[in-house]
């Protein structure tokens, strides 16, 4: 019998073997395309892992770099808060050394005009002076002694319109203690204050060595010393009381023995 396909009986020649091959080369060559595109796709799975890993490791370093500017952020604006600090600090104290420098220049030109003349009048005013520009009161009293003691009577001031002022009692208030002691006295940090004391705010005994022949009496301070005295003020009181009384002394002196030569004359 011959062989219907006429392939020789090995069932792959022919039209149907010929397809049959052709099917299977195409299939092994689709195999061997994936089998290149799976591992190109591993080995991009391999790279992009690396660089995932890599990208992590950046991250992970930018973090922490990022941790460590936040840091020395935080630190130097700790330090510059610090430095603003001590900078407001030094400047507030230059100020203040400043002022009181000023304070000192003006209190050394007043209290030489208080030894540089014969005058009453100029030593008044050179009194009345140190009380309104450095102490910063504008109602007081330039007061004397009166004889018995028991009295001080007015002999120059500055803001005191009230007639109540020309006289004042000794009594025993404020006013007392300083005359009796030889101290300042200030109404804000001593009680004891009399009824008729209720406006004063200082009393600064003008002395002739332990003798206390007079006194500064101050009223009502200027609104922006807000109702306060200062510690230049202290000290501005002390070289008051013990330079004023001399100046004025000298120029009671200088009036009597003037008047007496001029007499002699």
């Amino acid at each position: 019998m011959s062989d219907i396909g006429g392939n020789g009986g090995n069932g792959e020649q022919g039209p149907h073997g010929s397809y049959v091959q052709k099917i299977r080369r195409d299939t092994q060559e689709y195999v061997q395309e994936l089998l290149a595109e799976n591992e190109r796709l591993r080995r991009l799975m391999v790279e992009v892992d690396a660089a995932r890993r890599q990208q992590e490791e950046r991250v992970r370093t930018l973090s922490s770099e990022l941790d460590a500017f936040r840091q020395d952020r935080e630190r130097l604006e700790r330090q510059v808060a610090d430095v603003e600090h001590d900078n407001h600090r030094f400047s507030t104290r230059f100020l203040e050394l400043e002022q009181r420098n000023s304070d000192l220049a003006n209190l050394y030109v007043a209290t030489y005009r208080l030894h540089g003349t014969l005058d009453r009048e100029e030593v008044y005013q050179a009194i009345q002076e140190i009380v309104i520009n450095l102490v910063g009161c504008e109602e007081f009293g330039i007061y004397e002694v009166t004889a018995e003691g028991q009295k001080l009577s007015l002999r120059s001031h500055f803001g005191l319109e009230d007639a109540r002022y020309q006289t004042l009692e000794v009594g025993d208030g404020l006013i007392r203690r300083a005359l009796t002691t030889g101290d300042v006295v200030l109404a804000g940090a001593a009680g004891g204050a009399s009824p008729n004391e209720a406006d004063l705010t200082a009393c600064v005994p003008l002395k002739l060595g332990t003798k206390v022949v007079g006194a500064i009496v101050l009223f009502r301070l200027l609104p922006q010393k807000g109702g306060r005295l200062a510690a230049v003020d202290a000290e501005l009181f002390d070289i008051l009381a013990t330079q004023a009384a001399p100046a004025v002394y000298c120029t009671n002196l200088h009036s009597q023995f003037g008047a007496s030569a001029d007499s002699a004359i």
